[in-house]
């Protein structure tokens, strides 16, 4: 969600982003703390249960100045050309959902797969999901609202540009949510489990069931969806996968010496 302010905002003030002479570049490299370029960028984080959710929260809803509606060639000149945008993320977590699929599309092992998440609509968690997703359409907008209110984000009027005023009920909504979400962490396709699992693609210690010498170790092996962000989640199987690789390799020279 990207709004459009009055004026730029202070903290990116003098800032040119890495052009000649950049005054914010010269703070950084003479490390002078709490300055722009030694943050990531985001102002403020936010953990939120759906209403309809259980204990966990579902959502994280972070902002900060820049001007980010997606992936797409140029995105990061065009998030940083005017410092007058602020954009909130809002990531939906913890999915159910479990109706997507990947499909081999023939035999012919550089033709990729058919992937198709199938987020929503699929009349089970998809539809929850996408609930939840407007849910936090309509929290980001009560956040502007107080923010203007109070001047934390910005002394002056701010405009809502995406998805925009227009865009404001249920069905409205629901149809910008399915245009324009996205997800880039794929994962849970190659599920660990126990063999007698007919889901089950890889055993305890990554090794692909009914192959030899074959181990997948990334984001498809988690049976669920292991939190908000999966990259530390990642890094620990890493680490295991290591071990487990090592010490067959030490068993194996044990039993061969």
């Amino acid at each position: 969600m990207v709004s459009r302010y009055q004026q730029p905002f202070n903290i990116l003030k003098n800032c040119t982003f890495g052009a000649p002479n950049d005054p914010c570049m010269q703070e950084y490299q003479q490390q002078q703390p709490f300055k722009t370029y030694g943050t990531n960028g985001i102002l403020a984080g936010i953990k939120k249960r759906h209403t309809a959710g259980g204990k966990e929260p579902e959502l994280f809803i972070f902002g900060g100045p820049s001007r980010f509606e997606g992936y797409e060639p140029g995105f990061a000149g065009k998030a940083i050309a005017d410092p007058r945008y602020f954009t909130w993320t809002i990531l939906k977590g913890h999915t159910r959902n479990r109706s997507g699929y990947v499909r081999i599309r023939s035999q012919d092992p550089t033709q990729p797969p058919e992937i198709n998440f199938r987020y929503f609509n699929d009349g089970h968690d998809g539809d929850y999901d996408l609930t939840a997703v407007r849910e936090g359409i309509e929290f980001v907008r009560t956040i502007n609202q107080r923010a203007e209110q109070l001047s934390w984000l910005d002394t002056n009027h701010g405009n809502e540009i995406v998805p925009g005023p227009d865009i404001d009920t249920k069905t409205e909504m629901d149809a910008f949510i399915k245009k324009e979400a996205w997800g880039h962490h794929a994962s849970c396709s190659n599920k660990m489990g126990h063999l007698s699992d007919p889901k089950a693609v890889v055993d305890n210690q990554f090794k692909v069931i009914g192959t030899e010498n074959v181990r997948i170790v990334d984001a498809s092996i988690f049976p669920t969806i292991p939190g908000l962000f999966i990259v530390l989640p990642i890094y620990m199987i890493a680490e295991k996968a290591s071990d487990d690789i090592l010490r067959e390799a030490y068993l194996h020279d044990q039993k061969t010496s």
